[in-house]
């Protein structure tokens, strides 16, 4: 303990304490643990109020943890997982309370004679910490009773509603925000780990590491398979160059000097256990120090930001994400946003991290009717969303006039290859009697082989066409990243992990490549875009030798 802990706890201790107070209610105090999601600054609380008085001491009090929050500073540093995390700041901010006598100029302050949480874990957890910091040990924490806890939730409520309206919500929107429960940690279930493929060796974990990162920073356009793959090649040996020239303990110096850099190299590497251990808790640590910096560029903190989205997306459980956690990765996702268009205000592109979520946010509330709060708190996010659907109809709109014209040309006929083009020429086409406009058209002789036992019976003046709609292709895919290349762009649909659809293109690859790229795809999570490019302290010389982690490799969104 430090010496300002001590001074709080002989206070707290000192001050008078009474089994009744008033003389005929019981001097029981009602507290819990909430997230208070207000923009821009959001933070825990610990929700304290006396369930039995009727009279000016009823008012509900919220302390901002940790204790001593400034109201213009977010309070994101403190996110407890579990009762073990909350404790010591709980246990400080209950002390804060009664000795600050919430405000108040009178009665003088006073200890409660006992404590009441529903949450069990919790009930544990600070009284456990008590007895270690020494508070007497007579204080009791125990149970609410269900008319005590509705008592509590009822106060809340009415006190929610005040602080909406002082945060400038009022009227209709007032209805649409959803009022922060009670924080039960004993129902909290362990946040998944990061995915890392493979067997996790150390290129296995570097390249989940590289994929993460390179999904987080703000990007300058889409790009193609190929160009990402071999991007991600290069970062992927400048990673592991860093592991033996900066190991943990060095780079952890340099991170706790105050070097934004170094602290978001070591939170990366704590999440996916690069040279060190996963830790999950240290990891959020470090990346929230590489905000700090004041020398840090917008550009870099939107990576930070939205590097962190998914350390909340993890604590997802059977598809559904808590709403302190959904907030807070819409708090990074909007900051990521804002400092992206800061640095570049005519920014059209977004990075796959804040698109994704954008789509699980925006899907997820619309399903159980909270859309309103997220448009309230969150209209950065909405109208990125909006942009990225009108960006992808506006690509449909124009693979369909294409197509259009040549229906069969745009297409590898062969049943089940899903090989589309932006230009038929990169396509060959039957060369037998079939008419012009049924004739089929191939990405390679291997599929104009294996569909010629179905195209022969029609390769002849006035047959019906051939090709079968297997539904393997959307028709109105839009051909994505290569558009404007005069060479041509060849696209593959693959379906991820998580049930979506996105397309590999390419203007270099042959088709057989592309086609294993996407078969092994359907194992990853979606893709990663080229960005603005990555701190300048990490790149450190290495060969750059061709790409071998095709394996590993990633499409564009």
């Amino acid at each position: 303990m430090n010496r300002s802990t001590n001074q709080l706890v002989q206070a707290f201790n000192d001050l008078p304490r009474k089994e009744l107070d008033p003389p005929d209610k019981p001097n029981e105090w009602y507290f819990d643990v909430r997230y208070m999601h207000f923009e821009p600054n959001p933070y825990h609380a610990l929700y304290i109020m006396h369930p039995h008085r009727q009279t000016f001491g009823s008012t509900p009090w919220l302390e901002p943890l940790p204790a001593g929050l400034p109201a213009n500073k977010n309070g994101l540093e403190f996110f407890p997982e579990c009762s073990r995390e909350a404790a010591p700041e709980v246990a400080r901010a209950i002390m804060h309370t009664f000795l600050s006598n919430m405000g108040r100029r009178g009665p003088p302050p006073s200890a409660p004679w006992k404590l009441i949480t529903p949450d069990k874990a919790l009930r544990s957890a600070v009284n456990e910490e008590f007895r270690r910091i020494g508070i007497h040990s007579s204080l009791e924490i125990v149970e609410p009773s269900p008319a005590i806890r509705s008592i509590a939730d009822d106060a809340f409520d009415t006190k929610f509603s005040i602080l909406v309206n002082r945060n400038g919500i009022t009227g209709w929107e007032l209805t649409e925000m959803i009022i922060p429960e009670s924080i039960i940690f004993s129902e909290t279930t362990e946040a998944a780990p990061p995915v890392i493929m493979g067997k996790k060796t150390e290129w296995d974990i570097c390249t989940a590491y590289v994929r993460h990162i390179m999904e987080a920073r703000p990007i300058n356009q889409f790009s193609e398979s190929a160009t990402i793959i071999s991007e991600m090649g290069k970062e992927i040996r400048l990673l592991q160059d860093r592991l033996v020239k900066f190991p943990e303990a060095v780079l952890r110096a340099r991170a706790d000097n105050g070097d934004h850099e170094a602290a978001l190299d070591y939170g990366m590497r704590l999440r996916f256990g690069a040279g060190c251990n996963q830790d999950r808790t240290l990891s959020r640590v470090y990346l929230l120090k590489a905000l700090d910096s004041a020398a840090a560029s917008d550009i870099f903190k939107a990576t930070v930001h939205a590097a962190l989205i998914e350390w909340y997306v993890d604590s997802r459980k059977d598809g559904i994400l808590k709403n302190r956690f959904m907030c807070a990765a819409a708090h990074h996702t909007k900051a990521a946003i804002q400092l992206s268009r800061r640095a570049d205000p005519n920014r059209k592109y977004f990075c796959n991290a804040i698109l994704d979520f954008s789509k699980t946010l925006i899907d997820l509330n619309e399903k159980i009717g909270t859309i309103g709060q997220i448009r309230i708190l969150y209209p950065d996010i909405v109208q990125v969303r909006k942009l990225r659907d009108k960006q992808i109809e506006e690509e449909k709109k124009k693979q369909a006039m294409k197509r259009r014209k040549a229906p069969l040309r745009y297409r590898c006929a062969a049943a089940g290859c899903g090989i589309q083009a932006d230009t038929g020429r990169l396509l060959s086409r039957c060369s037998g009697k079939c008419d012009p406009d049924k004739k089929p058209s191939y990405c390679s002789k291997e599929c104009q082989k294996a569909d010629w036992k179905n195209h022969k019976p029609f390769c002849r003046e006035g047959a019906e066409c051939s090709v079968i709609d297997d539904g393997y292709v959307d028709p109105d895919a839009p051909l994505q990243g290569g558009s404007s290349k005069k060479e041509g762009t060849l696209q593959i649909p693959v379906t991820y992990k998580d049930g979506s659809t996105m397309y590999f293109s390419t203007s270099t690859l042959e088709p057989k490549v592309l086609k294993e790229m996407a078969e092994s795809a359907k194992h990853h999570d979606p893709p990663a875009h080229l960005h603005d490019g990555m701190p300048k302290s990490w790149k450190v010389d290495v060969v750059d030798a061709p790409c071998t982690c095709c394996d590993r490799c990633r499409g564009s969104s």
